[in-house]
């Protein structure tokens, strides 16, 4: 912080499809680089554990448990740094699966943000493998430990207190009436999206556009990390586009 400003960065740091090891490793260099850089927070794409195209591959049981070792991995690997570190994986709760976005800071959980809105359109099948949030805030059990749960969590900061974020995952910014939308009523001053949107004619202005749109509605920042290198192994493609507003 510096001067009541918060430095924040988006990044796509290289992945391989279902090795949450390897990925763990890359996210946890983007964060060491990020706080050498002096930014407080660091949002990364949808799903950045496992990668966003594995498919069926998240009915594999092996992979659910690689993606919580792989997230221990980058808690302990990321536990020094000042830093505040937004991840994508799926997230296994009372026999359901859902889409998440962990916030970690200085070896911690904050929260546990599962994706309100599923695609099931086109080339999206999300309600295939995982399940919409639920309404209201509960808690996951992880290692032994209560970690909050929800859609429309925000996170304070207790040295500057108007440093008020929310978290959406992707589809979630596309609805009529985006998760945002409440949680900026409610304070926050800053809206993180974790997002896996592919690539393809005129899609970068669209983006470009919704987002701005979205942080002049709600009279907020707004940062988008969308996915990119090692997610183009369909017939899709992933740009890595980030932006900020």
């Amino acid at each position: 912080m510096k001067d009541g400003f918060i430095k924040i960065a988006a990044a796509a740091p290289d992945l391989r499809l279902a090795d949450c090891q390897y990925n763990s490793r890359k996210l946890s260099q983007a964060a060491r680089q990020a706080a050498g850089q002096g930014i407080r927070l660091l949002v990364t794409p949808e799903l950045s554990l496992t990668g966003y195209t594995c498919g069926d591959l998240f009915f594999s049981q092996s992979l659910l448990d690689e993606a919580e070792e792989a997230l221990a991995a980058l808690l302990k690997d990321t536990q020094d740094l000042p830093l505040i570190l937004a991840v994508g994986l799926p997230v296994r709760c009372l026999g359901k699966l859902y889409n998440c976005a962990a916030v970690l800071y200085q070896g911690d959980i904050l929260g546990l943000v599962p994706k309100a809105n599923l695609p099931g359109y086109d080339e999206f099948q999300e309600p295939r493998w995982f399940t919409p949030a639920p309404k209201g805030t509960c808690a996951v059990t992880l290692w032994g430990k209560q970690i909050p749960f929800g859609a429309r969590m925000r996170f304070a900061c207790a040295q500057l207190p108007a440093f008020v974020f929310g978290v959406e995952i992707c589809e979630d910014l596309w609805v009529p009436s985006p998760p945002s939308v409440d949680m900026c009523r409610e304070g926050a001053a800053l809206i993180v999206n974790l997002c896996a949107s592919h690539d393809g004619a005129g899609l970068p202005d669209a983006h470009r556009a919704l987002v701005a749109a979205n942080s002049r509605r709600c009279h907020c920042a707004y940062l988008l990390a969308n996915a990119g290198v090692g997610e183009s192994t369909t017939d899709l493609v992933f740009s890595g586009q980030q932006l900020i507003a």
